[in-house]
Parts: structure tokens; sequence; C-alpha cells
């Protein structure tokens, strides 16, 4: 789910791009300044077009569990850590690993690319 409906601080209600982290728009109108009724029904269809046009692939990250207990948020092609705004998706709760791993497979969070030197595994 990319659209969400969203109520600001004044009580009025707009449709949030979560992707974007802004309110949404349709060509050059942004979706504020409306009741929740017509928020919740734009931010629905605009998921609805957007499953349909964007092709069905298997899901590139995942909750893992790590050998600590720990819970982590997998890119599975790199096999490397996720990340949100320069942070790597470790040392979590399970719950927040499959959260994340869900957001991370809608487009919004980014792979761990600046890595330089592959994690190395103790025995």
């Amino acid at each position: 789910m990319r659209f969400t409906a969203l109520q600001d601080p004044c009580g009025q209600w707009m449709v949030y791009d979560l992707l974007s982290d802004y309110p949404a728009r349709i060509p050059d109108i942004l979706l504020l300044g409306l009741t929740r009724e017509q928020a919740e029904r734009f931010a629905g269809r605009a998921n609805e077009i957007l499953s349909v046009l964007q092709p069905i692939a298997p899901p590139r990250f995942a909750a893992v569990q790590d050998p600590c207990d720990d819970w982590l948020v997998c890119d599975l092609v790199l096999d490397l850590p996720a990340e949100l705004e320069d942070l790597l998706l470790i040392g979590l709760a399970r719950s927040e690993a499959e959260q994340l791993a869900g957001l991370a497979n809608a487009g919004i969070i980014r792979r761990a690319g600046y890595l330089s030197v592959p994690f190395a595994s103790v025995a």
C-alpha cells in the first residue's frame, strides 16, 4: 500500500504518498483539504490502479532471525541488511522486522548500498 488517508492537525484529510513522504497529487493538484470519505476513496483507488500497473514479483525483502535471536530486514537479492534513512534494519523485534519488510517490498525502504565490505560471519 503506497497511498493512505491521513488527517492533518487542523482536522482535514489528505491522501498521503508513503513512498515520496509527501501529500499525493493528481497531476498538479495536491489531494489536501478533503473529507475522510474522499481521502479514503482516493487512496483506495490510487492503490488499486498502482497494483494493476505494477507487475507481480517475488518479494525482495524478508524478516530474518539472526543467530542472536534478533531480527533484521534482509535484501534477498544482495544478501545484505536493508536500510532506512541510512540506518541498517538490524536488531529488531520480529513484529518490527515483518512490518518493515512489508514496507520495503512496497518500495519505501531502499537497499543497503553503501557497504563496501560484506559482513563476515564469526564462528
